[in-house]
């Protein structure tokens, strides 16, 4: 996993150059992410350079193995991410404006940066592309578990026979305010 998501910046000729790699989950291992249990996820990456001036799109698309909130099982999340970067060389500057919608997200490296390391910027990218609560669409949670949650009952219609909390579900209907 050491050169995937690398880019050796010595010798890159100007123009575009195309880049594509798999990741598995070691990338998240190597974060020690333990809420990944496995990927595949193909990334596609276009870097056009200009002088000094690195533009980089990178595309990112699969699946992730994540474990439902809900019930523990098994969930496979689907991963579609589009990043579009500009890359400077040098310190980021105190007075950096705020990007606009649809500009190019700036990235700083060092002046004497040999390569360019995409691992940390795919890793957040995948994780911010994934919702804060993760579970199953309605309806596809193991009712097993679902009935230890629910103290035994299943749940069927979102109806609860024997729950001690169904006496207190009309409790603040308008016809009991007196």
């Amino acid at each position: 996993m050491t050169d995937k998501c690398i880019i050796a910046l010595n010798g890159l000729p100007v123009g575009v150059s195309k880049y594509s790699w798999n990741i598995g989950v070691e990338l998240f291992q190597e974060f020690d992410n333990q809420d990944i249990k496995d990927a595949d996820i193909s990334v596609s990456t276009i870097l056009e350079k200009s002088g000094s001036y690195f533009g980089l799109d990178i595309v990112i698309n699969g699946k992730l193995s994540l474990v439902c909130d809900r019930c523990l099982q098994d969930l496979q999340y689907p991963v579609e991410e589009k990043i579009l970067l500009s890359c400077k060389f040098g310190q980021e500057s105190s007075d950096t404006q705020s990007l606009q919608e649809g500009e190019r997200e700036i990235f700083y490296i060092a002046l004497s940066a040999e390569e360019l390391d995409l691992r940390q910027i795919i890793y957040d990218y995948i994780l911010l592309s994934l919702p804060i609560q993760r579970v199953h669409p309605e309806g596809q949670c193991d009712s097993k578990m679902l009935s230890y949650l629910n103290g035994g009952n299943l749940i069927q219609d979102n109806v609860v026979d024997n729950s001690p909390f169904s006496k207190l579900k009309g409790l603040l209907d308008n016809d009991n305010i007196n």
